[in-house]
Order: C-alpha cells, then sequence, then structure tokens
C-alpha cells in the first residue's frame, strides 16, 4: 500500500485521470474522489495479493532443476527471437 502511494506513477494518475472522472453536478467532488480512489486502491490490493499468492505458490515449483534450464534456454531464445523480429521489423522513414 505505501508502495503504490508513494510511487510518483501513482501520482501521476491521480492527477491526471481521476479529476475528469470527476463530475461537479453529480455531487460533492471531494466525495466521489475519495470514493474512486478507494476503488482503485481495492483493484490494486486484490491485483497485487493475488500476485504474490500467486509466486509464492509457483516459486518452488520453479525452481526444480530441470525446469531451470528450460527456463534458462527458454528465455534465452525468446529474447534471441524478439531482438531479431526487431531488427527484422525495422521502418524506413521517408526523409
Amino acid at each position: 500500500m505505501f508502495v503504490n502511494a508513494l510511487h510518483p506513477k501513482s501520482a501521476v494518475f491521480f492527477l491526471a485521470f481521476l479529476p475528469q472522472l470527476v463530475d461537479a453536478a453529480a455531487g460533492p467532488v471531494l466525495a466521489q474522489a475519495l470514493v474512486l480512489g478507494a476503488v482503485f486502491a481495492a483493484i490494486a490490493f486484490v491485483s497485487d495479493t493475488t500476485w504474490g499468492l500467486a509466486a509464492g505458490t509457483l516459486g518452488p515449483r520453479l525452481k526444480a532443476g530441470a525446469r531451470r534450464a528450460l527456463r534458462r534456454w527458454g528465455s534465452g531464445s525468446a529474447f534471441v527471437a524478439l531482438g531479431v523480429g526487431t531488427a527484422l521489423s525495422a521502418t524506413r522513414r521517408a526523409v
């Protein structure tokens, strides 16, 4: 919760997008902003908790010896494929 509250990305989100969702004609602006902030915090809490539980559950399973080699070669191959794909997809700009 503290990381999300003190992270600059969260501050930019609240300062840039939250005011666009508040309707002054619909009631007190502060109450609307607090409700929207609470909804965002609840969604972030559920999301972060889900990722934490998934990582805690799958972490020990992914540390197995055979899977470690597969992960190393698989991730290396993925990075090479992404690099080749990026190199081949370069577009030429008209000058």
